[in-house]
């Protein structure tokens, strides 16, 4: 939750179900698993931001696939 604190604009649309939800809920334990994973999970909440955004770091992709390459 700390994190998705400081979303703006279309981030913050994309995260608001989840953030009313939990909200609502009044607890992540209470949640079900979809939000509790995005909530607690830096995996999940950066996989939203990818859908949104694309790569989040396309300098390290290009590195990676040049490495790829030796």
């Amino acid at each position: 939750m700390w994190a998705a604190s400081y979303l703006k604009d279309k981030v913050f649309a994309k995260f608001e179900p989840y953030i009313i939800y939990y909200l609502e809920k009044g607890a992540v334990a209470l949640c079900d698993k979809m939000v509790t994973d995005v909530i607690n999970t830096i995996g999940y909440y950066l996989a939203l931001l990818s859908q949104l955004f694309g790569d989040l770091n396309k300098l390290r992709t290009a590195e990676l696939r040049l490495l790829e390459l030796i």
